[in-house]
């Protein structure tokens, strides 16, 4: 963990400086978002603060169930991205965006590595920022199909930037020096695959079944509780 890292004179030698930095940086940001978070609960009741907290936690403990089928990263969790989805879907992209970039850093923080500024851009809040367009297919009627659809774009949105981070990271001989630039983007595009559609099926199998079993619907009473109409349609708009 990373604290470990802070408090380890060994470990921190043994990280680049860019990962020692960028790993402050994660901290800072995380602080950030709560502060932001405070800050939005004139929008945002109470209720829908501590929900925010609770899926955050949820999800991160989620990340820990995991194989690793690729090395160098690249987990098939335990649906680990259903909690901030569905925080997402409830509340909307503005704070299901706050939701996604804070799950991303804690990512990072689980474990520090980075190859470049723009990979960890990519790989830990472009990527998981990518939770808050779950809500935006709220329009479609049937909820299964809604939040299927949601979060099947999402993990699209994910696949792409971590696709992209992947040809930077290849195109730098980070695995293998004499790689041909001109294949990076096979290798990854096939390392995304290889973990990021089963993670991806986990977690739409999951979305179908608690909102076709009725769960969905429950959590989502109790999450926009104490909230009247217009207040409710305000804050799955944001």
């Amino acid at each position: 963990m990373l604290f470990n890292l802070l408090t380890d004179e060994a470990a921190i030698e043994k990280m680049t400086n860019i990962t020692f930095w960028l790993s402050i940086a994660a901290l800072v940001l995380i602080v950030a978002v709560v502060v932001i978070l405070c800050f939005a609960a004139r929008k945002m009741n109470t209720r829908s603060i501590v929900f925010a907290g609770i899926t955050i936690a949820l999800s991160f403990c989620l990340s820990y169930i995991k194989v690793t089928p690729v090395t160098y990263g690249g987990s098939v969790t335990l649906a680990s991205m259903i909690p901030v989805m569905i925080y997402a879907y409830f509340y909307g992209f503005g704070p299901g965006l706050l939701c996604g970039v804070c799950h991303g850093l804690l990512q990072f923080i689980q474990s520090p590595y980075v190859l470049t500024p723009v990979t960890f851009i990519l790989d830990y809040l472009l990527a998981f920022a990518s939770i808050a367009i779950v809500p935006l297919f709220k329009f479609i009627k049937n909820k299964p199909v809604s939040l299927l659809v949601g979060i099947t774009v999402a993990y699209a949105a994910r696949f792409l930037f971590h696709f992209v981070s992947g040809i930077i990271y290849y195109n730098l001989g980070a695995i293998w020096v004499d790689l041909p630039t001109d294949t990076a983007f096979i290798y990854s595009f096939l390392y995304q695959c290889v973990y990021l559609i089963p993670d991806w099926i986990i977690a739409a199998v999951v979305g179908i079944i608690l909102s076709v079993s009725g769960v969905i619907d429950i959590l989502e009473k109790q999450a926009l509780k104490g909230l009247n109409k217009k207040e409710k349609t305000e804050t799955t708009e944001n």
